[in-house]
């Protein structure tokens, strides 16, 4: 789940800052774990992209497959 004025990706791999969307809109994430799920609690964690801009990405329920440090990957997640 992302924030509304989160980020989202472009196709360069980028997090870009978006305006203000409503809530329930699809966003797709490609980036690298920095930060697994346990860290910080089991439903959220952290990734960034090629620039290391950061973001965190919260699962609102179940629970994140194994995660490392250094994994690239690939979420899709409704904005709230």
């Amino acid at each position: 789940m992302w924030h509304k004025g989160g980020c989202s990706r472009t196709s360069n791999n980028h997090f870009t800052r978006d305006v203000i969307r409503a809530d329930g809109t699809l966003l797709a994430v490609q980036g690298i774990v920095t930060v697994p799920p346990g860290v910080f609690g089991e439903r959220v964690i952290f990734v960034q992209d090629v620039d290391g801009a950061g973001l965190a990405v919260y699962l609102q329920r179940g629970a994140f497959p194994a995660l490392a440090p250094g994994q690239r990957v690939v979420m899709f997640g409704y904005l709230r």
